[in-house]
């Protein structure tokens, strides 16, 4: 009789919802938020746009009305680190915008939406980063977000 009790305990407490629930790998997404003070601080906009690059840095818009150079950082010297980001004009245009990322982590992406928008990712560590998109014409960053894609610890991801 004893053994059937606890039998009925055990079950009834399993099938109430009484233990928690640990997240599983399907419950994982990533999640978006604003940028804290810190890490706006790390990012700045300038329109003395000097640099040292080559033309063979420069990536052109989908048009080739404008340009843009990533200058990275050595990234086999301990960091973290600083990228560049130089926006000009035309095909020999002059440049007209700079973008600075200090202290970021390993990864640095630029790329051309369309004329006018550039799409940045830059990664502050292994599982933060800051999705922006800089609209050139207004010299501002019309979307800033940091993703955190931080997952339970127990989920392994094939």
């Amino acid at each position: 009789m004893g053994i059937r009790i606890l039998t009925v305990i055990l079950l009834v407490s399993s099938c109430s919802g009484a233990q928690a629930q640990k997240p599983s790998c399907k419950d994982v997404f990533v999640s978006y938020a604003k940028p804290n003070e810190r890490l706006s601080q790390k990012i700045s906009l300038s329109t003395d746009a000097r640099g040292e690059y080559t033309e063979s840095q420069r990536v052109t818009s989908p048009q080739g009305t404008r340009w843009l150079v990533s200058l990275n950082p050595d990234y086999t010297k301990a960091g973290p680190w600083d990228t560049t980001l130089i926006i000009g004009n035309g095909a020999a245009g002059t440049p007209i915008l700079k973008a600075t990322f200090r202290d970021h982590g390993n990864t640095f992406s630029a790329n051309w939406l369309n004329e006018k928008l550039v799409y940045i990712q830059v990664w502050w560590g292994r599982i933060v980063s800051s999705d922006m998109i800089l609209d050139v014409e207004k010299q501002a960053f019309i979307y800033n977000e940091v993703a955190n894609y931080g997952a339970p610890t127990d989920c392994k991801i094939d």
